[in-house]
């Protein structure tokens, strides 16, 4: 029939849809007009017999899908120069049924496959009651049978059996409003009870009077799990399990209320655990979470029945402790916490950690009846007990709360110092034992605009709990090694150094960044000294000889800062790649009399030499002090005696520079 690739191409670009057919009716081709309409190509069909001309009526097409489609049917005859019959092209348009008898026979096949393929149960009930059809989801989730159902009351009301009074009322409201919907318990065949969602209507003859009730019912106990899982999620802690802020807040509101009440004393204890973020730093997040998981297991353990221990975030807990006889009690609970935490935690893979927590306590009514402002006043305590040595608990107090806006004040004013320019450097110049300057220290200096300048000790801190000492560092490191190289392109290579903080100092990209600096300031790596503090490097020291050893290979120079104050050991020390030792402030203060501090300084710089590592004394400021460190034999000095910090352009005068 389709006899050369010109036919074929003709007929697949025809727009309507067109078939071939064999003599004996079977389908030898469908253009893609008719394989899409039916979904598959035409079935067999039975043929004229004798017919020598085209033939055209009513014809029904089984779709792939199971549908029928009514047609108005044009096959077209081709035959050979013989005569003898090839075939028939056949063509089609739509033809809906135009009769009310078509019309309700198309209804009721439409109700009769949605009644059976429905995925929610339905039941059709007469006026008694009584069931007269279910459909085959009606016996998938009850577990009751269409046999067993049919004349039969519905069992989807009264879990119980025995709730008959609410299934007249949902009866009698579908007779008033013609429908009804709801949740009902019930109970499966198994026995199971389970939820559904019920919709109810009534059917009506042409009088006006019901007939049937027809129930369309679906099990909801998967929503409702997921309902009841969402509002845990709400409520509780993922990773521990304990309630989180929200929840501790609506338990705080009604313990201050009972508090008030009743006239008794409650407590909230806020607990941060001391340095948690170096065990994530150096453990990694895994311990880190098993430790907290464990953390949580042993406090909730401590608690009475009725307090409430929460977890508000990271390594942030609180306990809301309820019916104390005094605000004194209070003292008596974080010690008790305190307690706990002293026993090691043995965590999965052997590792034993040891763990301490500095706490704040607010104690209600005494101290507000808020429920967030109570939970605030307890962390601002818990700050003070941070910075007041940590492992220790603290009461807040009306300062407290003044001391943390005034925190978040500065921190706020910080976030946008950087782009408003207000940081600037000033120079302390290093002698050696003849006074000539062999380099200078860089540091750091805060000056908002239109306020007082704010020392490096009030600014450094806050910017290192944020996070923030990262671009400041950067910003430090890249003005100092401009400004060296403006110092050498004057013909004085003088050496800068930058003091790095911890939070510095573990950056992975560490190495990296020094090289980027180095290279867009243009200035030698030999004329740049890194300066890290002892208790940085002693957090880690593997990975402190790896970081040090990097920035060795790099080419600047390496000293250790505050040495005598971080409890490093000669064992740590010798594998250190250093080339200074900088003899912290607090023993050069003792000089001369102090005997202790003297035997201290001769220690270090007999240390050093041996070592081959260059002696810095810091905090030289008075003649007594310098005349003692060179006869001790230190060569190189640094303080106010010697030179103040000054500004790039007075230190570049004292270098020289016009």
């Amino acid at each position: 029939m389709v006899r050369d690739f010109a036919t074929l191409a003709a007929f697949n670009r025809v727009p309507a849809p067109v078939f071939v057919l064999a003599p004996d009716g079977e389908c030898t081709y469908a253009n893609p007009v008719a394989l899409a309409v039916l979904g598959c190509p035409p079935s067999a069909m039975a043929l004229p017999d004798g017919t020598e001309g085209p033939h055209q009526g009513s014809h029904t097409f089984h779709r792939a899908d199971g549908s029928a489609l009514n047609v108005l049917l044009s096959l077209s005859p081709e035959r050979l120069a013989a005569g003898t019959l090839e075939g028939w092209i056949g063509t089609w348009v739509p033809q809906a049924p135009h009769t009310a008898a078509g019309d309700l026979e198309e209804r009721l096949r439409l109700a009769g496959a949605i009644f059976e393929h429905a995925v929610e149960g339905i039941m059709v009930t007469d006026t008694s009651g009584n069931i007269v059809a279910v459909n085959p989801a009606f016996e998938e989730i009850t577990g009751y049978s269409a046999q067993a159902s049919v004349g039969k009351p519905p069992p989807i009301f009264g879990a119980n059996g025995a709730d008959r009074a609410a299934a007249d009322r949902i009866v009698r409201e579908v007779e008033a409003a013609g429908r009804w919907s709801g949740e009902v318990w019930s109970r499966r065949r198994n026995g199971e009870v389970y939820p559904q969602w019920v919709n109810i209507g009534a059917a009506r003859d042409a009088t006006g009077a019901t007939t049937h009730h027809v129930t369309l019912f679906s099990d909801v106990t998967a929503l409702r799990a997921s309902e009841l899982r969402l509002e845990h999620l709400s409520q509780f802690d993922q990773l521990t399990g304990l309630p989180n802020r929200a929840l501790l807040l609506v338990r705080l509101e009604r313990a201050v209320a009972q508090a008030r009440h009743s006239k008794t004393v409650g407590a909230v204890v806020f607990l941060d655990i001391d340095r948690f973020k170096t065990i994530n730093d150096s453990l990694g997040h895994a311990i880190g979470d098993e430790l907290l998981k464990a953390l949580a297991l042993r406090l909730q353990a401590r608690r009475r029945a009725g307090d409430t221990f929460a977890r508000l975030g990271g390594d942030e807990f609180v306990l809301l402790v309820e019916g104390l006889g005094a605000a004194g009690d209070a003292a008596t609970v974080a010690m008790e916490l305190a307690d706990a935490l002293a026993e090691p935690f043995m965590l999965a893979g052997g590792s034993t950690l040891y763990a301490s927590a500095s706490i704040g306590l607010s104690v209600f009514p005494e101290h507000g009846i808020d429920a967030a402002g109570l939970v605030g006043n307890a962390e601002a305590a818990m700050y003070q007990a941070k910075k007041e040595g940590r492992a220790t608990f603290r009461y807040y107090t009306p300062a407290l709360t003044q001391a943390l806006h005034a925190r978040l004040e500065m921190e706020t004013r910080l976030r946008g110092a950087l782009e408003r320019a207000e940081f600037l450097l000033q120079y302390q110049a290093k002698v050696d034992i003849d006074g000539k300057v062999t380099g200078a220290e860089a540091l750091v200096r805060w000056q908002p605009q239109g306020s007082a300048m704010i020392p490096p000790n009030h600014f450094v801190p806050l910017a290192e709990d944020t996070g923030l000492i990262v671009p400041i560092g950067d910003w430090v490191l890249w003005a100092a090694c401009s400004e060296a190289r403006r110092w050498l392109d004057a013909g004085h290579p003088t050496p800068v150094a930058v003091n790095l903080s911890n939070v510095q100092f573990r950056s992975k990209n560490l190495v990296r960044r020094i090289r980027d600096i180095l290279e867009e300031s243009g200035l030698p790596p030999w004329l740049l000294e890194i300066e890290i503090t002892e208790s940085a490097v002693m957090e880690s020291v593997h990975e402190a000889v790896a970081h040090l050893q990097a920035l060795r290979e790099l080419g600047v120079r390496l000293a250790l800062d505050d040495f005598g104050t971080g409890f490093s050991s000669l064992a740590s020390l010798k594998i250190l790649p250093l080339h200074v030792l900088k003899i912290d402030q607090s023993f050069v203060r003792g000089l001369p009399d102090g005997k202790s501090d003297t035997q201290i300084v001769r220690t270090i710089l007999t240390m050093a030499e041996n070592l081959g590592l260059e002696a810095t004394a810091e905090g030289v400021e008075t003649a007594a002090q310098l005349a003692l460190l060179r006869e001790l034999g230190c060569r190189s000095f640094q303080g106010y005696l010697l030179a103040r910090p000054e500004s790039a352009a007075a230190f570049g005068a004292r270098l020289g520079l016009a």
